[in-house]
């Protein structure tokens, strides 16, 4: 009888003891995480030879550079990300949600579409940054090089970042770990000679970084991770809605988020000056690798729980346990070491008597990665379910915590109360998010029960 298949299932449910419901959802955890062992691995090497590479690149930078040099090119490199990632995630973000509900043959013409969307982009933000440039030539002579020099390397830029992407999409990890490890050669050897040649300079390190970024990218056009498609204009148009329909949510959470952590630098700029910037800079680069391994896990885990949510909602819950136990606990393990040797790293680093002396600095900075990575994990899972908007707002709620907190506190206090401020906006954010993510995974499970 067609009923008696529903029964089946709903009888088996309440059959099923408390303990043993718990010890088979911990089970199918480990079995998950068994069949992930290479694609996390090769996830791993990719962000952490990306990590190092760029570590390296920003530690030398910061101990042959003048302190308020740095500064300068630290706030030119918020300024970058700023809009490099509102772009990705206009374009790119969007398309683990679309993959999932399309066919594997729509999944090639798809990508083509969105690397054309995102080289047209890219091309607006050069133009943009160039503008900035030419502006900026007329008032400070310090910082026009370095914004020239980043409108010329910023397309290329955007563009190894939807690569990278684009190898999570197809579920080929590997050729991310290919692109890293060709990108990482020419930022670290570019970066030694630098320093061996006594020429670094803060727009130097901008054009290295597009030079890397572009070898970077030969990888995954070689591989066909970025495909080269004549698209159709129907399906352009189409992606372009869609990713509209979804991307403006997460481009204005980028924007939110840049704004409730890196804007840090423009403000700490103009409240102490570039070198209070160049300091806060330097610290902060020691907890680099945890949002390095955030962002990695991001790539990794988006498409995964985008596939599961469509074809088994029930794990939903066991998956976000997971994901947001595990980034934690790295976040945490980390941190606590960078603290306990804090200062023994920085003057071995660096070698600068003023950066070692704010190492007090590390504290709201690791307290603020560890509950950032928290949030990442869930904003990971409510991405792949396609529940963006809750993610915009609790970015919007963080910004108006952290800029006015950042603002008023540092002009009264020290420095310290502004990368505090930063931390008790990490935490705002963090609640709303679990709040939604709680009603999401309610929800989606209850839709699994019913008939």
């Amino acid at each position: 009888m067609p009923g008696e298949p529903m029964m089946s299932r709903t009888a088996t449910r309440v059959a099923i003891p408390e303990g043993c419901s718990r010890w088979a959802a911990v089970a199918s955890a480990w079995r998950i995480a068994g069949r992930w062992k290479a694609p996390i691995g090769f996830a791993l090497l990719d962000q952490g030879i990306t990590s190092g590479a760029s570590f390296i690149l920003l530690a030398i930078a910061a101990r042959v550079l003048p302190v308020d040099e740095f500064g300068r090119y630290s706030i030119v490199w918020a300024l970058s990300l700023l809009l490099m990632s509102g772009a990705t995630a206009l374009t790119v973000e969007p398309l683990a949600a679309i993959l999932s509900s399309r066919g594997p043959s729509m999944r090639i013409p798809i990508l083509a579409a969105s690397a054309q969307l995102s080289l047209l982009l890219g091309g607006v933000v050069a133009v943009v940054i160039l503008m900035c440039g030419l502006t900026a030539e007329a008032w400070s002579s310090s910082f026009a090089p370095l914004l020239l020099c980043l409108a010329a390397t910023s397309p290329l830029q955007q563009l190894h970042l939807a690569s990278r992407r684009f190898c999570y999409l197809l579920h080929r990890q590997g050729v991310a770990a290919a692109s890293a490890c060709v990108y990482a050669t020419i930022l670290v050897g570019g970066a030694l000679t630098l320093w061996a040649t006594d020429t670094c300079s803060g727009w130097g390190v901008v054009l290295l970084s597009g030079a890397a970024s572009l070898a970077g990218l030969s990888v995954g056009i070689a591989t066909s991770c970025v495909p080269a498609l004549r698209v159709r204009r129907s399906l352009r148009r189409c992606i372009l809605r869609q990713c509209w329909r979804t991307g403006k949510w997460l481009a204005g959470s980028s924007i939110t988020l840049w704004l409730s952590s890196a804007s840090i630098f423009p403000i700490s700029a103009a409240i102490y000056g570039a070198a209070e910037t160049g300091i806060i800079r330097a610290q902060s680069i020691l907890l680099m690798p945890v949002h390095q391994f955030t962002w990695a896990m991001g790539y990794l885990l988006v498409p995964h729980m985008a596939d599961i949510a469509a074809r088994h909602p029930r794990r939903v819950g066991t998956m976000t346990l997971l994901s947001i136990g595990t980034l934690g606990t790295v976040a945490a393990a980390y941190s606590s070491i960078i603290l306990l040797f804090s200062g023994d790293l920085l003057t071995l680093i660096y070698n600068k008597p003023e950066i070692t002396a704010a190492s007090s600095l590390l504290w709201p900075l690791a307290v603020g990665a560890i509950v950032n990575t928290i949030a990442a994990a869930m904003a990971i899972v409510l991405t792949a379910k396609g529940v963006t908007k809750p993610v915009f707002w609790a970015r919007v709620a963080s910004v108006a915590v952290f800029v006015p907190g950042a603002v008023i506190l540092g002009s009264i206090l020290r420095v310290d109360a502004i990368v505090w401020a930063m931390a008790a906006a990490s935490a705002v954010c963090g609640l709303i998010l679990a709040s939604a993510l709680m009603d999401t995974v309610r929800r989606s499970q209850s839709a699994w029960r019913s008939p």
